[in-house]
């Protein structure tokens, strides 16, 4: 299996949301190959930094399909302990306003897998997304 890495990060600012993703493919020799990096902003309005982060796994999630990775190991590295802890099982989704968004990046979690990948999903430090996006 081939290894893709994937970054992502969502912000908001007065309504608008706006996220970046980075997707890198990681040749035998461990180095990283950069596939793919987007800033989009958000053309549905949004309350909260949370829920730009969900977009912006969404988004990851819908660019990944949408390019048909297929026998991946793909671990998708996030600096929200919220999305990274509720998609695991660790935090419950207690607000109706990301409930919607929590069910559309699980159901898109499962449609990458079923792809013959294997998936993960990582916590990384706000650094990171600092260091790659600026932002």
């Amino acid at each position: 299996m081939k290894n893709l890495h994937c970054y992502f990060d969502g912000g908001f600012k007065k309504t608008k949301g706006y996220f970046s993703i980075a997707v890198y493919e990681i040749d035998s020799d461990n180095l990283k190959h950069q596939v793919h990096k987007e800033t989009k902003v958000n053309s549905v309005p949004i309350n909260s930094g949370n829920q730009a982060e969900y977009q912006g796994l969404i988004f990851t999630l819908e660019h990944l399909l949408e390019k048909e990775y297929t026998d991946y190991n793909i671990i998708i590295y996030s600096d929200s302990k919220l999305v990274c802890g509720q998609l695991t099982g660790k935090f419950n989704v207690y607000s109706d306003n990301i409930k919607f968004l929590y069910e559309k990046a699980f159901t898109l979690l499962e449609e990458v897998s079923d792809n013959e990948n294997t998936i993960k999903l990582e916590w990384v430090p706000r650094q990171v997304m600092l260091d790659l996006f600026g932002h």
